[in-house]
């Protein structure tokens, strides 16, 4: 009985996960345009390449 309601809590807060990453998403979308989030992605992604061009420079510096 225990192990029933244990998988049936375990789905419900599976569904629960979903539901508020989805209301958080349509929420972030309310308030940024897309343009914005494009400019927010790109921005990351630029980060990106910087900080793995930083860490090269410690790596080739090792070898």
């Amino acid at each position: 009985m225990a192990e029933v309601l244990a998988s049936a809590a375990s789905v419900k807060a599976s569904g629960l996960e979903r539901d508020l990453a989805n209301h958080k998403e349509h929420v972030a979308a309310e308030y940024l345009s897309k343009d914005s989030m494009k400019g927010i992605a790109a921005a990351i992604n630029r980060l990106g390449d910087q900080l793995d061009g930083f860490f090269l420079q410690f790596v080739r510096r090792l070898d």
